[in-house]
Formats: structure tokens, sequence, C-alpha cells
């Protein structure tokens, strides 16, 4: 599933991953450029898992009682990027 996510990421922000793949290589199996986080009142958390599923998503995409449309993912970068790239 997590390497379904980074595929997806991929194909949201190509230049940002084609930039992080030269700079920094492209990471070893089962390691990303990016990692899920999740928001705690006004903080951003890492969640740190050995692999991520659907239902990790599921968790930090916010409030149950909430619109889908208001359901938000953090993803953190692991290297600063240009904002250039975005």
């Amino acid at each position: 599933m997590q390497s379904e996510i980074d595929d997806w990421l991929r194909t949201l922000f190509p230049l940002v991953f084609q930039w992080l793949d030269a700079r920094w290589g492209k990471p070893e199996s089962g390691r990303f450029h990016w990692a899920l986080l999740q928001k705690s009142y006004s903080r951003l958390i890492v969640l740190d898992r050995p692999a991520m599923t659907g239902k990790d998503l599921f968790l930090v995409r916010g409030a149950a009682g909430k619109s889908f449309m208001l359901h938000t993912i953090y993803i953190g970068m692991l290297h600063h990027v240009f904002a250039s790239l975005k």
C-alpha cells in the first residue's frame, strides 16, 4: 500500500520527486522521500509505522463528522523542497 501511495504522490508532484531522486537518489525498497503526518490540535506529528495502509490514511484524514470535501491528508517531505518545484 505505501508504494501505491508513493506512486500516487509522484503523479501529483512529478517535478518534486524527479528533483528529490536526482539530488538524494531513489530510495531503497520500502523507504520513501515522504512521511505521513497526523494533525493533533495545532501540531503535525509524524505517523511512524512500518508500512502505511488505507486504514492509516483513513485515520489521519480528519474528524468523521466532517464532509469528505473537508478532509485533509498531510504529507511531509524528508528533505527541503524549493518552492519553485511545486
